[in-house]
């Protein structure tokens, strides 16, 4: 099994939409940094 760039393989179908704390793709909603770094859903046609 090879790595993902920056763990892009645990994100799943998800677009990268922010920088994130630390400069992490991970969904977490904070107080100092309140911008989650991808999207809450994945991709699905009815989405698109």
């Amino acid at each position: 099994m090879t790595r993902g760039f920056c763990n892009r393989d645990k994100i799943g179908n998800r677009d990268v939409v922010g920088y994130g704390l630390n400069g992490s793709y991970m969904y977490m909603d904070l107080e100092i940094c309140p911008f989650p770094a991808i999207r809450f859903r994945e991709n699905t046609p009815d989405l698109l």
